[in-house]
């Protein structure tokens, strides 16, 4: 239970025994779900707790794998990683995601994960235990709804964006302001555009100044001093914007650091190109040299006042035998790496690595040939002195490719570790092929492939005669110029007898120990005499209690229920030693800093020769679920109150109106213009009583024959307004066809028409035509209007955008249709046939 304190961190228990009739007993509550999975991801441990909440039993999920039967499809690539990362970084870790139930529906459950690995790190288990935290995800969603709306592009821009009124003042600044500059938004506000750069720098305000006055924006590098460390550079954009309605300035500042470092690189990278001992010659697509660095000259003895430009270092330097194979591996493969001896101007004999690559331009279209050269002389000298090494060394060696394991190279003590009879048969096997578990082969080469380096990871081989040893690898990746692996090599030491020997350590006390010092939720151990036997640790994450403060002591005495409830809790307490069944009941705790935090306790008896001799109980944190539901109700309550005063205090005052144009059309004789007048208050009065009559009955006696429902909101406007023709068309199979809309379903047609009638002209025409698509009922609602302003197009179903301002009708509309599932569109875009809309609306399902 997360205390509203800050949580203290959870000290782990001693390593004694663990009674297993206490174990147990935890294993079998139904609240706590427990899993074990073996290194595949197979289940091998599943307690009642994951009975209760996936309806499986455990016979018939044991040995499956969790992937595929508890685990979303969406998500069970995310899942598998995070099982993969627990079984190589060996700790313990917290993960939520989803279980399918046998019935299809989704949990939503907070996993505790850890991994049990032997002495030499060799995975045996993961035992994971979760809760479901379903109702309380879903509660918090409800409540965080209204805080999702944020403060969008400014706020959350990568560039430091700020805004400076004329005089120069900092009026408003972004979180990456502040993150550049090291200064709090706070600080920022009381500072002036010159605080913020160099002295040498701001002197030049003023030039600025008088530039962005002729164009209004102004683009320019400049250094500014942040709150700690140095200088940084930047670029400034500025442009001119209307803030709080007075002219501003909109700022937007990017750190150029990385930029001026790159290009002061490029400059470096030339300088070491032209000094560099590595020969680099570029040429030109035929290979007529463009470019030669001294390196190159050294390499292939040329005297330094030797004109290269227009030679053919194909033929003269690279050799008639080799020119054609590197222009024939670059067009095919892109580059060209390989080994060759050449002569010297001298008639030496030099040994070269050389290395050719394309260079293309901007659009990828190849310009030019770049190759290193490489003397590598004194490597075959040493390579020789290597391979001596190799053959004679008593450890097995190795080298091989990546994918599947081509074997490139392997000594003698490995091929007799492997039981071949020499090296030529070994080599045509397959690295990958000698691994009992094909996951571990993929494994090591994850790690091998991510760290370069691996020590000592441990995996199961296979011999030609069939018996299995252990054997201990020690690997590093060799890669090429791109970074890419070209092969692996490494050390293998079989360790067979030392692995036997650790096997025969006992494994039930250790994972009865981890559970218990890993459970999330408090877990309580009374005797008879109500005195706590044990406490798990995390009684310290949530109430501030060190174990060792209550162990042994009386639980009444301790103030951990309030005073008030103390009874309560005793009498629940009788009834569980009674060995009555109480369920789970609702305390809110005592912190020992005297906060409360609301658990919900569930106990489980311990028997022993039919009486009952401990207790546990399992406390769960409800803390913020509590909260949640005192706020949700208070809300339902004011809302309930204010619905019943808005019908009450409106209807009184249109029973005012009904009466008051009553009187009137007994005054008027029925020829009068007035008549038409009071007759529209009157259908507006009664359209006004239908809307408050909405929140006066249940949703479900809500109007949802769809035809139907047009037909009499369009009547219902035509009276509001007199000269409005409304048209409605409908298919005969549509008759009776319920949608799945509510109470503020009329209400959408109702918006339409009245902005028909009041922006369609004198003689305003709507034409409604009413089809299925499918699932969905199709309305179009057109008039013969002068159609939506172009410039209002974009916006249109925004808050408060209309034709005279202010308004909230498609806004709403849209929100209502959004609610029930549907939609609404515009449909003509031109203005000159009238505005258009398209709603779809769910069919109801029976």
């Amino acid at each position: 239970m997360p205390s509203s304190k800050t949580k203290l961190g959870t000290k782990r228990g001693s390593s004694k025994k663990f009674p297993l009739e206490s174990m147990e007993t935890i294993f079998e509550m139904p609240e706590v779900l427990i899993v074990g999975l073996d290194k595949k991801g197979r289940i091998t441990l599943f307690n009642k707790g994951c009975e209760k909440l996936t309806g499986y039993k455990r016979e018939e999920v044991l040995s499956k794998s969790i992937f595929s039967t508890l685990i979303p499809k969406d998500q069970r690539s995310e899942v598998r990683q995070v099982f993969n990362s627990l079984l190589e970084t060996k700790t313990t870790s917290v993960y939520v995601n989803d279980l399918v139930t046998k019935k299809g529906k989704l949990k939503t459950i907070e996993w505790h994960n850890t991994a049990k690995f032997d002495q030499q790190g060799e995975l045996e288990e993961t035992f994971s235990i979760g809760i479901d935290i379903t109702q309380r995800k879903g509660i918090q969603e409800d409540l965080r709804e209204s805080e999702r709306k944020f403060r969008s592009l400014f706020d959350n821009a990568n560039d430091a964006m700020y805004i400076i009124d004329l005089q120069g003042n900092v009026i408003e600044v972004n979180r990456a302001a502040s993150e550049l500059t090291g200064y709090s938004k706070k600080e920022l506000l009381k500072l002036i555009a010159e605080d913020l750069e160099l002295p040498e720098e701001s002197i030049k305000i003023p030039e600025r100044k008088t530039e962005f006055r002729k164009t209004g924006s102004l683009i320019f590098e400049t250094v500014i001093v942040p709150k700690k460390g140095e200088p940084i550079a930047v670029e400034l954009s500025v442009s001119s914007i209307e803030y709080g309605r007075k002219p501003a300035m909109l700022a937007v500042m990017r750190d150029i650091t990385a930029r001026q470092e790159a290009e002061a690189s490029l400059r470096l990278l030339e300088k070491a190109v032209v000094s560099s001992p590595l020969g680099v010659v570029i040429t030109d697509l035929k290979g007529q040299i463009i470019y030669a660095n001294q390196g190159y000259l050294n390499i292939l003895g040329k005297p330094d006042t030797t004109d290269l430009t227009g030679t053919d270092a194909m033929k003269a330097d690279f050799g008639k035998e080799i020119g054609p194979q590197i222009m024939e591996q670059l067009q095919t493969h892109g580059f060209f790496s390989g080994e060759y001896s050449r002569y010297r101007s001298d008639g030496s004999l030099v040994d070269v690595h050389i290395l050719a690559t394309l260079i293309s331009d901007e659009k990828g279209i190849p310009t030019n040939l770049m190759a290193t050269i490489t003397d590598i002389s004194k490597l075959k000298e040493a390579e020789a002195e290597y391979r001596h090494l190799f053959e004679s060394v008593p450890v097995g060696l190795f080298r091989t490719k990546p994918g599947v394991g081509e074997i490139l190279d392997a000594n003698p003590a490995l091929v007799n570790m492997l039981g071949f009879p020499d090296k030529e048969s070994l080599i045509k096997k397959q690295a990958s092929s000698f691994y009992v578990d094909p996951n571990a082969r993929r494994q090591w080469e994850r790690k091998v492939a991510q760290d370069s380096v691996v020590r000592g990871f441990e995996a199961q081989f296979q011999r030609l005669d069939g018996r299995s040893i252990w054997v201990r690898l020690s690997s590093r990746a060799v890669r090429n110029s791109r970074g890419q692996v070209i092969y692996y090599e490494g050390t293998i030491e079989d360790i067979t007898d030392r692995k036997h020997a650790q096997e025969a350590l006992a494994e039930s006390e250790e994972r009865y120990r981890l559970f218990f010092e890993n459970l999330t939720d408090v877990l309580l151990h009374f005797d008879t005499s109500l005195k706590i036997i044990d406490v798990s640790p995390s009684i310290e994450t949530h109430l501030g209690y060190h174990p060792d403060e209550l162990k042994g002591k009386f639980y009444p005495s301790l103030g951990l229920i309030p005073e008030e409830l103390l009874p309560q809790a005793l009498e629940n307490t009788k009834r569980l030693f009674a060995g009555k069944q109480v369920g789970t009941f609702e305390y809110p705790f005592v912190a020992k800093d005297g906060s409360r935090v609301w658990g919900e306790v569930s106990s489980k008896q311990v028997y022993r020769d039919g009486e009952v001799v401990a207790l546990y109980s399992l406390v769960r944190d409800i803390h913020d679920r509590k909260l949640a539901e005192i706020d949700l109700r208070n809300t339902n309550r004011d809302l309930e109150l204010y619905a019943s005063l808005l019908r009450h205090d409106l209807g009184n005052d249109l029973q005012v109106i009904f009466s008051t144009t009553e009187v009137a059309q007994m005054m008027i004789s029925e020829d009068s213009e007035l008549s038409e007048f009071i007759e529209a208050t009157r259908a507006a009065a009664d359209r006004m009583t239908r809307l408050l009559n909405i929140f006066g009955r249940p949703d479900k006696e809500a109007e949802k024959e769809i035809v139907e429902l047009i037909h009499r909101v369009a009547k219902q406007a035509m009276r509001t307004h007199k000269h409005l023709s409304v048209k409605v068309s409908a298919s005969q199979k549509l008759k009776g066809v319920r949608v799945t809309g509510g109470r503020l379903l009329p209400t959408v047609f109702i918006n339409l028409f009245r902005n028909s009638a009041q922006h369609a002209g004198m003689k305003p025409k709507v034409t409604v035509k009413i089809v299925q698509k499918e699932n969905l009922v199709q309305i179009d609602v057109v008039d013969n209007g002068p159609g939506i302003p172009k410039k209002l197009q974009a916006k249109l179903f925004e808050r408060g955008t209309t034709s005279n301002g202010g308004g909230l009708g498609l806004n709403l509309s849209k929100r209502v249709l959004e609610a029930y599932g549907g939609s609404i569109e515009l449909i003509t875009k031109s203005g000159k046939t009238g505005a258009g809309f398209r709603i779809f609306i769910p069919i109801e399902q029976t």
